[in-house]
């Protein structure tokens, strides 16, 4: 697994409209800006984080929805 780290500073203007709009915490609102902006997946069991990311970024995971391989691999929701 890569681990990319990203800088506050693309991520600081976002933080307060995530935080006014989705009502999150700066800490939450910084996930939520790190995977709008790396267009990635946000894969979180905090059902509020969630459907904050889904209502207004669209790539929020549910954790229980993965499911785990026989080879350890793990299966996204929708993917062949």
């Amino acid at each position: 697994m890569k681990i990319k780290l990203v800088g506050v500073g693309r991520i600081y203007d976002r933080l307060p409209d995530l935080c006014r709009t989705q009502q999150l915490t700066a800490y939450d609102a910084g996930y939520a800006a790190v995977a709008e902006i790396e267009n990635a997946a946000l894969i979180t069991a905090d059902e509020k984080l969630y459907r904050a990311v889904e209502a207004d970024i669209g790539t929020a995971v549910w954790l229980g929805d993965l499911k785990v391989r026989e080879d350890n691999g793990i299966e996204f929701p929708g993917a062949g």
